[in-house]
């Protein structure tokens, strides 16, 4: 409702402003007023500042509308503080609103601190919950959402749907209470409500106190009801209690005292009544233990009220076993509900346990399935790697059955090889051996020098000379005797043959050659005759 006065009031302004023409800002009748933001407009007062975009400033002194708002309302008044956007303060002294789509009409020192919140007036009210509603008086209070405080001193709703109407020091605690009037009455319970009175207490939910004083419906007291009176109390579910110093424990039951004394209930789902002074009926006093007592009463009167008391005597005595069975049956109820109680505890539990044990079924499942994974994985490398291997052993056993046989044939070769040495052995002995030519036999040899031999007999003189085959023959006729020493040159090759077997098979060719030279002599001698005598 609000808002839209609100944006009403705005739409006023804009045109206002529009049809001002002056430009995006404006401050009209004003004096020394402060900053305005973009499309908002002062239509009067004096040091006002409208910071905000589309804002409205009426008038005023020292009201102020913060940057960063927009859309706020400062109708008049002073001292008064707009910071949220859509928020409005129509009049009043240092007022407050500070949150969306607040409101404050009126008053001193009001704060609309919720979004939607409203204060009518009065003096240092707050309305903090959201959609909260606080209506003039002194020092009230809606701080949950949808509370409402109206009028009076001092007073909290201070639950969500809670209402303090009128009264002084009075809360509305609970969820959905009430508190009307009186004086420093307190509503705990949810749904219940105190009418009126002083120093009144409910505890108990959907429960009720007329008005009096020190009147209290315990927690356990739920949909009980005190009338009025002074210094009842209330304990049992569904219970009342009329009159004074009334304590009722039982469920269902009905007492009423009349005496300065304590008055308890006697049972449940009973009536209890605290009479000294007796019990009247159309001005007849009733006597339940004797009949009744009546001077100048009607003998058929008499009669059909002591019929009418027998009856009820008969009554009292079925009620009372009636009683006695229904409380055997509310205990065994308790009991049961008790056990239904613990055993729904105890199923809570298991269904908690339960719902963890399937979380970790899942979690172990999915951790199963990764395993049987990798152990497929594995398998599949296992499967190529035993492959391999068996490639492998193939290849090795390849390998030595040609080791085998480069083996022996590596045996023959050696063989063979010590047969060529000893045939080179005995090459070289003949060799170094001197050769001597059979159609040759000196008659004598004087070796003299390397390079000549003479040698001397009777009668004549013989010389023979040695001479290397370089030297030139004289035209003595000379008879040349050349010896040639001839070895022969034999040429063995031996062909080793090594393979080596790893994960893949190199096989290596080593030649072995053993050459042996053949060595050539020429030796000339020439025997050059002298002159003998003859």
């Amino acid at each position: 409702m609000w808002s839209s006065r609100t944006m009403a009031i705005m739409r006023v302004a804009s045109a206002i402003h529009l049809c001002a023409v002056v430009s995006a800002n404006s401050i009209d009748n004003g004096d020394s007023s402060g900053s305005v933001g973009s499309y908002s407009v002062i239509t009067g007062g004096y040091e006002n500042t409208a910071a905000g975009d589309y804002v409205f400033m009426g008038g005023g002194l020292s009201n102020v509308v913060a940057a960063d708002t927009s859309y706020a309302t400062a109708g008049a008044g002073r001292d008064n503080s707009v910071s949220e956007d859509y928020a409005s303060i129509l009049g009043g002294y240092a007022n407050v609103a500070d949150e969306t789509y607040s409101t404050v009409v009126g008053g001193r020192a009001n704060t609309g601190s919720g979004h939607y919140s409203f204060v009518g007036g009065g003096l240092t009210n707050t309305a903090s919950g959201d959609l909260s509603l606080v209506v003039a008086g002194e020092l009230n209070q809606a701080s949950d959402d949808y509370s409402v405080a109206v009028g009076g001193y001092s007073n909290e709703a201070s639950a969500a749907k809670a209402g303090v109407i009128a009264g002084a020091f009075n809360d509305a605690s609970g969820t959905s209470s009430v508190v009307v009037g009186g004086e420093r009455n307190e509503v705990e319970g949810s749904g219940a409500a105190i009418l009126g009175g002083v120093d009144n207490t409910i505890e108990g939910s959907h429960s009720v106190i007329g008005g009096g004083h020190d009147n209290t419906i315990l927690g356990e007291g739920n949909a009980s009801f005190i009338a009025g009176g002074t210094w009842n109390t209330v304990s049992g579910p569904g219970s009342i209690a009329i009159g004074s110093n009334v304590n009722v424990t039982h469920s269902q039951s009905l007492t009423i005292g009349l005496t300065s004394t304590q008055c308890p209930s006697q049972s449940h789902s009973a009536v209890s009544i605290c009479a000294p002074e007796g019990m009247y009926l159309n001005g007849i006093k009733l006597n339940f233990s004797g009949g009744v007592q009546a001077s100048n009463a009607d003998p058929s009167i008499v009669a059909q009220i002591n019929s009418v008391d027998d009856d009820l005597q008969a009554l009292y005595e079925l009620v009372a076993v009636l009683q006695t069975n229904l409380s055997s049956s509310v205990n065994l109820v308790d009991n049961v509900t008790a056990e239904l109680s613990t055993l729904q505890f105890v199923t809570e539990g298991y269904g908690v346990l339960i719902d963890d044990l399937l979380t970790n079924i899942t979690a172990q499942a999915t951790q199963i399935h990764a395993f049987e994974d990798h152990v497929e994985a594995l398998q599949l490398n296992a499967s190529r790697q035993q492959i391999t291997i068996d490639d492998l052993e193939r290849r090795l056993n390849a390998s030595e059955a040609n080791s085998e046989l480069h083996d022996a044939r590596v045996s023959e070769l050696e063989s063979i090889t010590v047969q060529m040495n000893s045939t080179i052995a005995a090459l070289q002995a003949m060799v170094l051996a001197p050769t001597t030519p059979a159609s040759f036999t000196p008659i004598s040899e004087t070796v003299s020098a390397p390079d000549s031999t003479t040698s001397t007999c009777d009668g004549c003189t013989e010389v023979a000379t040695v001479v290397p085959q370089t030297t030139n023959s004289s035209s003595t006729a000379t008879a040349a005797i050349t010896t040639t020493t001839t070895t022969t040159t034999t040429t063995t090759t031996t062909t080793t043959t090594t393979t080596t077997t790893t994960t893949t098979t190199t096989t290596t060719t080593t030649t072995t050659t053993t050459t042996t030279t053949t060595t050539t002599t020429t030796t000339t001698t020439t025997i050059t005759p002298s002159s003998c005598p003859q």
